[in-house]
């Protein structure tokens, strides 16, 4: 599950993601991962 970082820790399916040990993964350590091997444009 990618997050972002308004969404709370308490949000209740944040907190069943973790209870069923789904990765819960901040939106932008997510696109630092996408664009590691890339080359990117801003």
């Amino acid at each position: 599950m990618v997050i972002s970082s308004a969404v709370k820790d308490d949000n209740v399916e944040v907190e069943e993601a973790r209870r069923q040990k789904i990765p819960v993964i901040p939106r932008a350590e997510m696109l630092a991962e996408l664009m590691r091997m890339k080359n990117g444009i801003a």
